[in-house]
């Protein structure tokens, strides 16, 4: 895999609920090359919403929330989420997490991996 040569640029926004903040978030989108956003709010079923914000980006996310039983398990609050140009798809590999509170991504750049966590 090539390596990342070029400038990128990262954001980082806590959005507390996305879709009420997606006019903030689009706005990032025209600034930042990767942007970590915490808080999101969304449940497990809604997260290709963030994907959805730009169309030249897509999204690594997770839930706190527990949707698999009739009752939902969790808080709303909370969630991460990594969005990233669909030009540098390339160059990043999602890494798995063990808690829904981190997403993570990892970056092929000049100087080696990068791991970007989002918490």
């Amino acid at each position: 895999m090539a390596n990342l040569h070029s400038k990128c640029v990262l954001g980082s926004y806590n959005c507390r609920s996305v879709k009420n903040s997606t006019a903030e978030v689009l706005s990032l989108c025209f600034q930042c090359d990767i942007i970590c956003l915490q808080e999101h709010w969304l449940l497990p079923d809604k997260l290709d919403y963030i994907s959805n914000i730009h169309c030249d980006f897509v999204a690594v996310s997770h839930s706190e929330v527990d949707i698999s039983s009739s009752v939902l398990v969790g808080r709303p609050y909370g969630s991460t989420a990594i969005m990233y140009r669909k030009a540098l798809s390339s160059f990043i590999t999602p890494v798995e997490t063990v808690d829904a509170r981190i997403s993570a991504v990892t970056l092929c750049s000049d100087i080696g991996p990068v791991l970007l966590c989002c918490v």
